[in-house]
């Protein structure tokens, strides 16, 4: 099917308009292949896609159609998305390069990684980076995050609560898999552990 079979408003646009704002988007550095692949930019107003190309390219945002044509608030949230993500992984935007950066390792084995939790590279990038830089701040290795990589995927909280409970009831944590746990499994260790705890110390009561 032709792209005027799909897009047959096309064929009663006026010209000029269709000029307009094919080079006002060339102009932005869209790619014609972007352009192709949403022709329904053609149906929307000129003044908002000029306003908000001029506002990408204030904070260095690269342009795609579809951030032109979305809804006041999409738009604002993909541009803080898209800062967030340069501020954490700087001009690469390279989240296998971030991580294998922080981790030590080549991007062939995050590749490896992420094949064992696909959701890594889209875990949001201020998390990513709040989350290593706890594990690694508390001792973790890079090598222990790459043996279970799912703890990245997981709530920043719930880490953060559980190391703290672990290392207070004395436990060394070997694997980061205990992180991971269920909320009942996690539980059931917690209390075997503080009960442990508890025994020796009144043994060492009763020695003394």
């Amino acid at each position: 099917m032709s792209l005027l079979q799909q897009h047959p408003y096309l064929l009663t646009m006026n010209l000029d308009r269709i000029k307009n704002i094919m080079e006002m988007l060339i102009k932005a550095n869209v790619t014609p292949l972007s352009i192709k692949k949403d022709l329904w930019i053609f149906l929307h107003n000129e003044e908002v896609m000029n306003s908000r190309i001029a506002y990408c390219q204030a904070l260095d945002v690269p342009v795609k159609p579809w951030m032109l044509r979305c809804p006041e608030n999409t738009f604002l949230n993909s541009i803080r998305r898209w800062r967030e993500k340069k501020e954490v992984f700087g001009n690469h935007l390279d989240a296998r390069k971030y991580l294998a950066k922080r981790l030590n390792c080549s991007t062939d084995y995050v590749n490896v990684l992420v094949g064992k939790n696909n959701q890594i590279l889209s875990i949001n990038p201020p998390k990513l980076k709040q989350i290593l830089d706890f594990l690694l701040d508390s001792g973790f290795t890079p090598y222990q995050i790459c043996q279970f990589p799912r703890v990245l995927s997981h709530s920043f909280k719930t880490i953060k609560q559980r190391v703290t409970e672990l290392q207070a009831a004395g436990f060394q944590l070997g694997s980061l898999r205990v992180l991971c746990l269920t909320r009942k499994e996690y539980q059931r260790l917690l209390r075997k552990l503080r009960m442990c705890s508890l025994i020796k110390m009144e043994l060492s009561v009763k020695d003394s």
